[in-house]
């Protein structure tokens, strides 16, 4: 009886310690998501109700209807404790929480329970991983307008203060814009020629390939022309060049141009 006892004791404390960790984790997701600034304390005091509710929750007999109604007020409630300033924020918070509490509930039971803990924690693991790079790149991003032709085109950029490349023609800095940019801007261009290397000035200012070294293949080429002018978050440049990049140049945040590091 002791043994069963001592069985039961165990059983009981890793439900607990489960369930902890999972609302701690799908609350900060939710956070996350909304962009809610973390107290930890916060979604911790939420996690250990929200495990202290499921644990007693199975000692009372509800029908299916009222189960349902008291986890999703518990939700509600768990949310509320992180996120009480904001009525909007609430309602976001709370959507979230229950989408990714029913999206985990499917992992579990397609890949069983004994992989709540570990599946959670790779879980935790990426998303953390994936925020800090998404917020370090979001850092460096700056809105800018290209003039060219009497057009503008306005296009969020990224600051690099990596690419250092020089026209060496010019020997002005260069900036990269994307492939579907310069289409764009050059709507009768043929994208083969580009690619191939047999563009010709088409008309375009200043238009050239240039070579630049990648740490792959030092023997690329890259078209670049002259724009009229830059403006980088208010700040006017005009000695500058343009390369056209052939492959994806965004991933994390969508943006059109990586700008060079001596004009920032």
């Amino acid at each position: 009886m002791s043994l069963y006892i001592s069985n039961m004791e165990i059983m009981v404390e890793i439900a607990v310690i489960e369930n902890l960790l999972v609302d701690f984790v799908l609350l900060y997701f939710a956070c996350k998501t909304i962009k809610q600034r973390i107290k930890t304390w916060r979604i911790l005091v939420a996690s250990i109700i929200g495990a202290a509710f499921a644990i007693a929750l199975p000692l009372f007999s509800f029908n299916d209807a009222a189960d349902f109604l008291i986890k999703l007020f518990i939700g509600a409630f768990m949310c509320y404790i992180v996120v009480n300033n904001n009525f909007v924020r609430f309602g976001l918070c709370y959507l979230l929480f229950t989408i990714y509490t029913f999206a985990f509930g499917g992992a579990v039971f397609a890949f069983g329970s004994i992989w709540v803990l570990p599946l959670m924690g790779i879980i935790f693991i990426i998303l953390v991983s994936f925020l800090n790079l998404r917020h370090s790149v979001g850092q460096n991003m700056r809105d800018c307008v290209i003039y060219y032709g009497g057009n503008k085109f306005k296009i969020l950029s990224f600051a690099d203060t990596g690419n250092r490349l020089i026209d060496p023609r010019s020997r002005a800095p260069v900036c990269i814009i994307s492939l579907s940019l310069f289409l764009k801007m050059f709507p009768d261009v043929k994208v083969e020629n580009l690619i191939m290397n047999r563009l010709g000035d088409e008309g375009i200012e200043d238009g050239h390939y240039i070579n630049f070294a990648t740490v792959a293949d030092s023997s690329q080429k890259m078209f670049v022309f002259a724009p009229n002018k830059l403006q980088i978050d208010g700040k006017v440049i005009s000695d500058v060049r343009l390369g056209v990049a052939t492959k994806k140049i965004s991933s994390i945040i969508k943006y059109d141009a990586i700008l060079n590091g001596g004009i920032i």
